[in-house]
């Protein structure tokens, strides 16, 4: 019978062929082997059947197929190899045809019974790739596997490989959508890290330098009056400053002054000056006719009756001199004593009538009464005997001219 063979003679029975063999016919001496691309399971068979898809046998004399390895596979039967999946594609154990890489995984080999995954960092955003692709300058992905790369939040930026993020540091900040971290303008500042936002200066404070995280207090004789300042202002004169961090001056208080610009303290006026009002750059010299006697006043004062002062600036008054005297508050200047007055003392208001005895004034008014007549009656009297004396003389003369 087929699938029997007799290899001797004077056999009861013939012998089946053996897995892997085959008798086809009868009256056969011999079993054939199942050629490459064949196999056959079973015993007493009279033919061999072909390999199935995903399988193959690649020798003879085979009692099995064996299938396609991890990384390759075969679509048709009857096959003595099976074939290599292609870069981009995969292929598992008795595979028929090669699959395809999915995103997020690539495979850059042929052959490959799995795909790899994207490393962080890449991404792979189509089936079949060959490779993955570096996530792009300030996007990052922290996953294996996956199709894209992500913005890094506010605040952060991605590491030089694309694989995390890492916190702006102190001075700098990342508002979102920023490949970098931005310095912190002048004016302004970022005090942590991991900051979206910048912060102004406070008033009082400055910052001249981009990329800080702190501002700098003014300075004592200096103020900033608004927020995000680049730099400090120095008081006006008539102002100043005793504290740093200030957002303005102090205006001198009246009885003081600040000549000069960025003054950390007032200036007390001295004795001879004044200033009423606060805010002043400069103290007032006393007018003539008043004084200043002490430091830090606010007015002047008039010079009492019985003294004066003719000079501006001066903490204090002078007395009238004897023979003088001044009545009024605020002089200027001394009054002499009128005529038939004195005074002995000095700084008085007034002169006293001078007092003579009875004798004294027939001294100084009496006998120079009496000289003045007796020098007028003999004026006259002299007058007279010199014109009668003329008169003689020309008579004479007259008559010795006639002789």
């Amino acid at each position: 019978n087929s699938g029997t063979f007799s290899a001797r003679q004077g056999q009861a029975n013939c012998t089946e062929a053996s897995p892997g063999y085959y008798v086809n016919g009868v009256q056969q001496t011999s079993q054939s082997p199942c050629q490459p691309g064949e196999f056959q399971n079973s015993s007493g068979q009279e033919s061999c059947m072909e390999t199935y898809p995903g399988y193959f046998t690649d020798e003879e004399g085979s009692s099995s197929q064996k299938p396609c390895q991890p990384g390759s596979y075969q679509p048709d039967p009857g096959q003595t190899s099976c074939i290599l999946t292609d870069p981009g594609y995969f292929s598992s154990q008795g595979a028929t045809s090669q699959t395809q890489c999915e995103n997020g995984t690539y495979s850059s080999e042929s052959g490959q019974a799995e795909c790899t995954p994207a490393e962080p960092g890449f991404f792979v955003d189509l089936d079949g790739a060959t490779s993955a692709t570096p996530c792009p300058p300030g996007e990052f992905q922290s996953d294996t596997g996956s199709s894209g790369c992500e913005v890094p939040p506010p605040g952060q930026v991605a590491s030089s490989d694309g694989s995390s993020t890492s916190p702006c540091p102190p001075g700098k900040y990342q508002p979102g959508g920023q490949n970098s971290c931005i310095p912190a303008s002048p004016g302004n500042y970022v005090n942590q890290s991991g900051a979206n936002s910048q912060i102004p200066c406070e008033a009082g404070t400055f910052q001249p330098q981009p990329g800080q995280s702190s501002c700098d207090p003014a300075s004592p004789g200096n103020f900033v009056s608004s927020n995000g300042s680049t730099s400090q202002s120095p008081c006006s004169p008539g102002e100043f400053q005793s504290y740093a961090g200030q957002s303005d001056c102090t205006p001198a208080m009246p009885g003081n002054y600040v000549p000069e610009p960025g003054a950390q303290s007032q200036t007390t006026c001295k004795p001879g000056k004044y200033q009423p009002e606060d805010g002043a750059d400069t103290c007032i010299p006393a007018d003539p006719g008043n004084f200043v006697s002490s430091s830090a006043a606010i007015s002047q004062n008039p010079c009492e009756p019985g003294t004066f002062q003719s000079t501006e600036g001066k903490h204090s008054c002078m007395p009238a001199e004897p023979g003088n005297y001044v009545p009024e508050a605020g002089s200027a200047e001394q009054t002499k004593c009128p005529s038939g007055t004195d005074q002995e003392l000095s700084g008085q208001t007034d002169c006293i009538d001078i007092e003579r005895p009875l004798w004294m004034s027939i001294l100084m008014f009496g006998i120079p009464t009496i000289i003045l007549g007796t020098m007028t009656v003999l004026y006259i009297a002299n007058k007279k005997k010199t014109s009668g004396a003329g008169k003689g003389k020309a008579y004479m003369y007259s008559e010795d001219l006639r002789r």
